[in-house]
Formats: C-alpha cells, structure tokens, sequence
C-alpha cells in the first residue's frame, strides 16, 4: 500500500511538472509575436554591415587595394603616366581623382546596402539627418526628403543656423540696451536670409515632388544602434 501510495505521488508530481512545462511553452509561443512585432523596431546597422562583409570578403579585398592604391598613386612620377609631361600631369589627376577616398566611398556603400536589409534599417539609416531637421525647424520631414541629393546639406545648414538665432535671441533677451539689440538685429540679417533661402529650397522641392508622409512618427518607435 505504501509503495502504491508513493507511486501515486510521483505520477502527481509528474503531471504537474508536464502541465507548469506546458504552460511555460504555450506562454512563450504567445510571446513570439510580441518578440518578432519588437525586432521588426530594431536595427544594429554596423553588426548588419559587418555581416553582410564577412559574407562577401573580395569586397574587403577590393578597398584595400584600392586604398592602397590611392597612397601609391600619388607617389608615382608624371613620367610613368606618359610621354607628354601635360598629358601624364592630367592623367596623374585623373588616376587620384578616380581613387581617392576610395575608403570613404565603400563605407558610405556598405552602409546603403545594410540599411537596405530591412525597414527599421532603412529608417535607422536617416536618424541623423531627421534630428537635424528637427533642430532646424523641419519636424514635418519626410523620408524622402531626407535623402534627395538636392537637399543634401539643407537640413544640417538650418541646425546650425538654428543654434545662431537662438544665441542671437539670447543676447537681445540679456541686454536692455537698444542700440545693442538694434546692433544684434542687423547683424543676424544675413543669417536670417540664410534660413530663408534653406527654406526656399525646400519649398520648392516640396512643390515640384509628390508629397509623402512625414517619418517622425516612424523613427521615435525605432531602436537604432
């Protein structure tokens, strides 16, 4: 009877044991969506990079030679380039023209390529640009705008020049002298155009491209490293 008893208690325990691992497993597929919805909102853009590298090494390979190449160039004679002094100085110029910040330019490649890996990289990949539009006033961005080459440096010019009004509004606020807040008025007309002809641009970039929505709302869900 005893031994039955104890048999009894290790097919109780058992079960129990089968039902708090069942509910452990039937809880973690629950919480798979819940993980997969927070990953889609994750980007690490240099592990991306890195990755994407290690799986094609001849592209390592080819920046550098050609940033080594870029050295070596330099060092070569105009004599090497070719019989005519004038045409071996242009082909030099040329040679360094086609190979210079060769590194630079692959970096600048690999990090299309791994922001093209997934939504959340893509948008990881216009973080920067997007809070400089904020400091310069722009908070209505939209992606597209963020990587059109005509507004290239547009965003970053109204940051700054963001950070010069509001140092000029800090010095007319601390002085009560007129002349010196007439002074401090004439001296931030220029930058005052300045933001106007940036906002220019934009405007007419806006008017001549078909309009899209803004990201901001996108990119503060985002975790980008």
């Amino acid at each position: 009877m005893k031994r039955f008893m104890q048999y009894l208690l290790i097919c109780a325990l058992a079960l129990a044991t089968a039902n708090v691992a069942f509910a452990a497993k039937k809880k973690s597929a629950a919480d798979l969506a819940t993980e997969a919805a927070a990953a889609a909102l994750k980007c690490d853009l240099a592990a991306i990079k890195k990755a994407w590298i290690d799986k094609h090494p001849t592209l390592t390979k080819a920046n550098v030679a050609l940033t080594e190449l870029n050295k070596h160039v330099q060092t070569w004679e105009v004599t090497e380039f070719g019989y005519d002094p004038a045409l071996g100085e242009a082909a030099k110029d040329e040679g360094l023209e086609l190979f210079k910040n060769a590194e630079t330019k692959f970096a600048a490649y690999m990090d299309k390529i791994a922001s093209q890996q997934s939504r959340a990289c893509a948008v990881c990949r216009v973080k920067k640009k997007y809070e400089l539009a904020v400091a310069g006033g722009v908070a209505d961005v939209t992606e597209a705008e963020l990587l059109a080459p005509e507004l290239e440096f547009v965003f970053a010019n109204l940051s700054n020049l963001a950070g010069l009004k509001k140092t000029n509004e800090s010095q007319k606020n601390a002085t009560t002298d007129q002349k010196k807040k007439d002074d401090l008025d004439k001296a931030f007309r220029p930058i005052e155009r300045q933001i106007d002809d940036a906002m220019t641009t934009l405007t007419d970039y806006r008017a001549s491209n078909p309009s899209s929505p803004a990201i901001g709302a996108e990119i503060t869900k985002m975790k980008c490293s």
